[in-house]
Order: structure tokens, then C-alpha cells, then sequence
């Protein structure tokens, strides 16, 4: 993404698409006209530069110009020790406790089952991944639950530290669980703006909330927020879930039913009040 950006920033450039050559990248180029019957040939490991130019530009010398910009984000921390795999990165710094998975999907799963056997919890961020897989995965165990996020937008941000993007808001006792990427990064931002602030935000991918994954990563987040002293209140976030797994995450936590409210409830009973918060009128987006 970062270099098509760059790219579409280029002298003489129209449009810009540098991606991988999924089917679903392919469907994007589709129906921008711009699928040519080589890339409908290209496989999901390779990369597709596509530019449509200004009139009159060089469209040769821009293609050498994205790639020269592809091959030095390839070299850029080339000082940095890497390793050939999972395990080795392991046994070089046994302290580590995280796994960000960023490959094609044909790949992905057996990546992360290679860090969850090495005592990882795994961030997964790539399409193309089986909902077989996914679960699969989920059910290696409660502490190494691999957070699959499918082709949707994933971030995090766990004892302040934000994996792959996290927004910049204020410390507080707000807990978040979201299956919506988006959904949990406008709730915290969002709390910020209204003077509260965040103690965790864990996602756990979009298609947690399905009756087959069945909110397992869903309930071990909402688990680990229960158990974290910096947590008084917890909001859960998602795109409308399966009936069925709603219900098993709303009655959780039975016992203390009395603290769970869906956002209806909380605005009739002003509970956000009760918490310690008023609630004034939105602040104004700088735009």
C-alpha cells in the first residue's frame, strides 16, 4: 500500500496500482479497465505494477522509477538480522512473545501454526486464508490464539504497543475488543475526544463473530480484559455477528450481567454518566 501511494504520487502518473496478484486485486483492476490478459496469468506470489500515464508522459520511465522504488523498500533495513524461519527467530531472542504474519494467504496458515508451535501469539494480516484454517488455528489454545483477520483491516495496540497501525489517544480504563478494524479505531479515537481514555485495544478479525469460528477469539479477549487491572469497563465492537455467537459472548459473564449493556441501553440510562464521563456535545473534525 505504501508504495502504491508513492507511486501515485510520481510526476506524469494518472493512477498507480502496485499489489500482489490476488483474485481479489485482479477484481480491482477489472473493474478499473486496467486487467490486461498478462496479469490475468500472474499468480498469487507475484507482483503487479500497473500505471495508467498523463498525457504525453513516459510510460516506460515510470515503471522503471516504481520499481527502483519496490527493489529499495526491499533493501531498506537490510542491516537488521532476519532469519529463514519462525523457529530460528525464536531460539535467536526466546523473550519474544508475538508473531506478525504478513504473506500470501497460501502460506499464511502454516506460518502461524509454525509460531503457535514455538509458544508465539500470532497477529495474522492476510487474505486468501481458509475459514478451516482460521479455525484451525483458533483452536490451538487459549493463550496462542492466532488473531485471523482475513482481508479486513486489523490494528492493535496491547500494554501501549501498537502492532501493524495504532492510533495515539490518551491512557485510561476503557477495554476494547473489536471484529471491526475501523469500528475500533473510530471508538477510541472517539473516547479520546470525549476526554475518557483506552486501557487495551485487542481485534480479533472479522470473521470471528461467524457461527463457524464462533467468537473464540472474541471470548479469550474479552477473558483477558477481565483479568487486567487497568480495565474497568469493556466495549465490544463488530459488523452484525451470527445470533448465536452474540448471545454466547452477551452471557459471558452471567454472573456480573448487570455490567454488560448494549449502545442502546447506554445512552437511555446514561451510563456512560454513571461511569464517570460526561457527555458533551461532539467535537468539531479538523479536516
Amino acid at each position: 500500500m505504501s508504495i502504491s501511494t508513492r507511486a501515485n504520487k510520481l510526476d506524469g502518473v494518472e493512477q498507480a496500482f502496485v499489489a500482489m496478484a490476488t483474485e481479489m486485486n485482479k477484481g480491482v483492476l477489472k473493474n478499473l479497465g486496467l486487467l490486461t490478459p498478462e496479469l490475468e496469468q500472474a499468480k498469487n506470489g507475484d507482483l503487479m505494477i500497473v500505471i495508467n500515464g498523463k498525457s504525453g508522459a513516459d510510460n516506460e520511465q515510470l515503471l522503471v522509477e516504481i520499481e527502483e522504488t519496490v527493489q529499495h523498500q526491499s533493501a531498506s533495513g537490510s542491516h537488521e538480522a532476519r532469519y529463514a524461519t519462525i523457529g530460528s527467530a525464536k531460539k535467536h531472542i526466546p523473550e519474544s512473545n508475538l508473531a506478525v504474519i504478513s504473506v500470501n494467504g497460501l502460506f499464511a496458515a502454516r506460518e502461524a501454526r509454525q509460531a503457535l508451535q514455538n509458544d508465539l501469539n500470532v497477529m495474522l494480516f492476510s487474505d486468501n486464508v481458509s475459514v478451516e484454517d482460521e479455525l484451525a488455528l483458533q483452536a490451538t489454545g487459549p493463550r496462542k490464539r492466532a488473531a485471523d483477520d482475513g482481508a479486513r483491516l486489523w490494528h492493535g495496540d496491547y500494554q501501549r504497543r501498537g502492532a501493524l497501525f495504532g492510533n495515539a489517544v490518551r491512557r485510561g480504563n476503557i477495554g476494547i475488543v473489536g471484529a471491526s478494524g475501523t469500528g475500533s479505531q473510530e471508538l477510541s479515537v472517539r473516547i479520546h475526544e470525549f476526554g475518557g481514555g483506552v486501557s487495551q485495544l485487542i481485534g480479533t478479525g472479522g470473521r470471528d463473530l461467524s457461527e463457524k469460528i464462533g467468537g473464540l477469539m472474541m471470548l479469550d479477549a474479552i477473558g483477558m480484559l477481565e483479568n487486567d487491572p487497568q480495565t474497568e469497563i469493556i466495549a465490544l465492537i463488530s459488523k452484525p455477528p451470527a445470533p448465536a455467537v452474540a448471545a454466547k459472548c452477551w452471557n459471558v459473564r452471567a454472573p456480573a450481567a448487570s455490567r454488560w449493556s448494549s449502545a442502546s441501553s447506554i445512552v437511555a440510562k446514561r451510563q456512560w454518566m454513571s461511569r464517570g464521563y460526561s457527555l458533551p456535545a461532539a467535537p468539531k473534525r479538523q479536516r
